[in-house]
């Protein structure tokens, strides 16, 4: 069995790599080689953030040759500690014989495919002339999925809305050190959000941070943060005018509040899911113009993780490399 520690898997998985590797899971999912079931949860004591501490799992077949999944823990509290708040192992077993062949760090597989994956709908569903990005929230997740929205639209400006100046600060340093992009801070959410052609919200936010008159006709919106029931980024009235995606229709479902509480309110029917990200790689939805509102909804499933820790198994089985440690007899 190999492991692949949060150094390696940071270093070796490019995003371009992570982009196509989570592509690849989805065409899967298009083409019915793949399936999965929804996250499995259990509710822990303690926890103030959000809805408290969880231990999760998410399992999937990946394809003839491989299934797997993660298992983690979810501690809203360690924002802003030098502990992740999320925690655990992806998983790779082989299909025809039901071994464990690799384990990965999840802080680091989580961070590289959520923004990947992002980058994927991004890529299917923006306009293509796409170039100025808003992002609402600047924690570690703005970090990852600036990189990877650089990597599949020719972004120029960059606006930045974070509760907390510093942090906005400091990613808008980052942005300016690594692309040479000077990005505006900006004191509000529509401030930061109106005219953009691509929205970014990575945010712990349980209440709307995004209304309908904060969006221009045109703009693509990724929500990323809020995957509970009770908690949204995105109000009614922006989610009633846009069309909405997601990674996963079944999710889509029974998890994010952004589209739940729309629906539970009767301001929106089922039918408002335009579909999930493997019908858009298919080809059988997408964006329809270039005034309509898209909206892709993240929650994460299990094949985006074992599509990453594929990639790194198929590279590195049988080399020896720093970071890539070989477990006899596990």
């Amino acid at each position: 069995m190999l492991f692949f520690s949060r150094d390696f898997v940071l270093r070796e998985l490019s995003m371009e790599e992570c982009i196509n590797a989570v592509e690849e899971a989805f065409v899967y999912l298009h083409q019915e080689k793949s399936f999965h079931s929804l996250r499995k949860r259990v509710h822990l004591p303690g926890g103030e953030i959000g809805w408290g501490n969880l231990f999760s799992m998410m399992p999937c077949y990946y394809d003839e040759n491989y299934f797997g999944g993660k298992i983690f823990s979810v501690f809203p509290d360690n924002t802003g500690t030098e502990l992740p708040t999320h925690q655990g192992l992806v998983m790779l077993f082989d299909s025809k014989r039901g071994c464990l062949l690799a384990c990965a760090d999840a802080h680091a597989i989580t961070e590289l495919r959520t923004a990947a994956t992002t980058a994927l709908a991004t890529k299917l569903l923006s306009r293509e002339d796409s170039h100025w990005c808003a992002f609402i929230g600047a924690g570690g997740q703005a970090y990852s999925h600036l990189d990877a929205l650089m990597a599949v639209r020719p972004l120029d400006k960059i606006s930045i809305y974070n509760r907390t100046l510093p942090r906005a600060q400091r990613f808008a340093a980052h942005i300016l050190d690594k692309y040479g992009i000077e990005a505006q801070i900006c004191s509000s959410a529509r401030e930061a959000a109106y005219g953009a052609d691509i929205v970014c919200t990575v945010t712990t936010a349980g209440q709307p941070l995004l209304f309908g008159d904060d969006i221009a006709p045109g703009t693509h919106i990724n929500a990323v943060g809020a995957c509970a029931p009770c908690f949204r980024e995105l109000s009614t009235d922006l989610v009633v005018k846009a069309s909405l995606f997601g990674d996963c229709r079944e999710a889509m479902m029974n998890e994010p509040g952004d589209f739940l509480i729309p629906l539970k309110e009767g301001a929106i029917q089922e039918s408002h899911l335009k579909g999930d990200l493997s019908d858009v790689v298919g080809g059988s939805a997408g964006r329809s113009s270039r005034e309509e509102i898209t909206i892709f909804k993240s929650l994460g499933i299990a094949n985006e993780d074992v599509a990453a820790i594929k990639r790194l198994y198929e590279r590195f089985r049988n080399v020896q490399a720093p970071g890539r440690t070989f477990l006899e007899g596990v």
